[in-house]
């Protein structure tokens, strides 16, 4: 079991690493999601590529999942940190 993961990598597949990282995450440990506000991307609605609508579907996922406590840190391209329960 592992206390931190850092997760930036291609968007499209950010899912799978938040899924596995969970997994491999203890109960209390942190997960940091980079690139959370992708240039501001994720709130122009006619951003539809690919990456941004990964970005867009993770960060949602992540609001609503229960296993993890959030807070998301307005730097930079943003960041959500997420507390495994």
């Amino acid at each position: 079991m592992f206390d931190f993961a850092f997760i930036d990598a291609d968007k499209i597949n950010h899912d799978a690493y938040y899924e596995r990282t969970l997994r491999l995450i203890r109960p209390g440990g942190i997960i940091i999601l980079d690139n959370v506000f992708w240039d501001a991307y994720v709130i122009d609605p006619l951003q539809t590529d690919p990456d941004t609508e990964a970005v867009r579907a993770l960060n949602r996922k992540v609001h609503e999942d229960l296993r993890v406590s959030i807070s998301t840190i307005p730097l930079s391209d943003g960041l959500t940190i997420a507390l495994r329960r």
